[in-house]
């Protein structure tokens, strides 16, 4: 494997990585809209007196996800090992 692959390779792991981060910061608000319950909803009411705010992590899993997909889209077409010298 070519070292400019390998870095490639690496560096699009990143936007993943970040949108697991995301996803996990995100796990309260989900539960409170996928199950609805007291409990959910007391979680909810005390991780916002702390700040808590899943906004910021819904824009930038989505930025990610999309950066991801652009970067794997473009070691498809580049870094291909069936493609043609």
């Amino acid at each position: 494997m070519k070292t400019s692959k390998s870095i490639f390779l690496v560096s699009a792991m990143i936007p993943w990585a970040l949108v697991g981060g995301a996803l996990i910061y995100l796990s309260p608000k989900m539960a409170d809209n996928l199950l609805h319950s007291p409990t959910t909803a007391t979680w909810l009411v005390t991780l916002g007196r702390s700040g808590y705010n899943p906004t910021l992590a819904t824009q930038v899993g989505a930025a990610m996800a999309i950066f991801g997909t652009l970067m794997a889209a473009i070691g498809k077409r580049y870094f291909s090992d069936d493609r043609p010298i």
